[in-house]
């Protein structure tokens, strides 16, 4: 059985991650796919420099931006219609690899990709889940305060109330604006971006007393059993 076994291709998953293609740090993502489904690490600004972000993809007045990390831990911003051209580039590369499941590890706007193959831009995901669900009014945490006008267009439809506050910082910052959502009349909390963590979430919930709805750990599970 066991040789039987071996013979069978293993399945095969890209995620595009908006900063540093590094899998360590979405360890806990990886995990969610098991050892079955072999997955590949890429980053839209992997061999970029910090300094190269800074002067060449970084937002300008009040464009769309997504923030990540890069290694060394530092913070930084793309703005989203770069951004999006960066990850059709990465796209195209897992699909020269023979990678066509693909999941874009951002929650921001992404147009539909040309390629053939299954490419999860998780935006699509939370929009039907938020409509699947009912839902009259919706409270989000995005990263950046720069964000929010976007955002209240983005989740126009919910009657949002959105705050920010960074998972790439101060923990306490963001239990404080959870604890915000107490007193809202939110039926549910959606932390908007792929850094917010299962623990961070549950954070949010304990703070606010409010369901929470975690992409990061959402959509992998539902990438895994559509594949």
């Amino acid at each position: 059985m066991r040789g039987v076994m071996d013979r069978i291709p293993q399945k095969q998953v890209g995620i595009i991650m908006m900063g540093s293609g590094e899998a360590e740090k979405i360890s806990d993502v990886i995990n969610i796919f098991g050892e079955e489904i072999k997955v590949h690490v890429r980053g839209i600004v992997d061999g970029y420099t910090y300094e190269y972000i800074r002067e060449n993809l970084w937002p300008k007045d009040n464009e769309p931006f997504i923030v990540s990390k890069i290694k060394n831990n530092q913070n930084i911003m793309v703005s989203e219609e770069k951004a999006k051209k960066l990850v059709n580039l990465k796209i195209q590369e897992l699909a020269d690899a023979g990678i066509h499941h693909v999941l874009i590890f951002c929650t921001g706007h992404f147009d539909k990709a040309t390629a053939k193959g299954c490419i999860i831009i998780p935006e699509n995901v939370i929009c039907g889940i938020l409509t699947g669900l009912g839902l009259s009014s919706v409270g989000v945490i995005v990263p950046e305060e720069g964000q929010i006008p976007d955002s209240l267009k983005q989740y126009g439809a919910f009657n949002p109330i959105i705050r920010a506050a960074s998972p790439y910082k101060d923990m306490a910052d963001l239990r404080k604006t959870a604890e915000k959502f107490r007193e809202e009349a939110v039926e549910l909390i959606l932390t908007d971006c792929m850094g917010f963590t299962e623990a961070m979430g549950e954070s949010v919930r304990k703070a606010s007393g409010k369901n929470v709805l975690v992409p990061r750990v959402l959509i992998p599970a539902m990438m895994k059993h559509l594949i």
